[in-house]
């Protein structure tokens, strides 16, 4: 799926996250299995089951988030977007989105409570 212009999401913490076609293409370029999961990045950035801090960047997060339906051998994973933060606008950019079993080991930063 390629993007035709920058989409904004606000996170459940009030931070507006932008994914720009160039942003949603470097994804592409590293995690092809992300083409079709679009909508989930988003739901992610939306609704994270849990935000962690990076481990490799200081001012980046890590969305985690767990898709309540999903089959086959993708069900059971996480989708996690980093997203590198701009604090003194309450800002942030997608950086990548990838498909993982587990969670990272960075800091709590957020936690959905049902």
């Amino acid at each position: 799926m390629r993007l035709s212009r920058a989409v904004q999401i606000q996170d459940p913490r009030g931070l507006v996250v932008t994914v720009s076609p160039d942003d949603w293409d470097h994804v592409l370029d590293g995690h092809p299995e992300m083409a079709i999961r679009f909508e989930d990045v988003l739901q992610a950035l939306r609704t994270p089951t849990v935000i962690q801090s990076s481990t490799t960047d200081p001012e980046s997060q890590v969305y985690f988030w767990l898709k309540p339906i999903s089959f086959g051998r993708f069900a059971g994973l996480y989708v996690a977007v980093v997203v590198k933060i701009d604090h003194d606008s309450a800002t942030g950019r997608v950086r990548t989105a990838y498909l993982t079993g587990r969670l990272g080991r960075g800091k709590l930063v957020w936690l959905h409570k049902p």
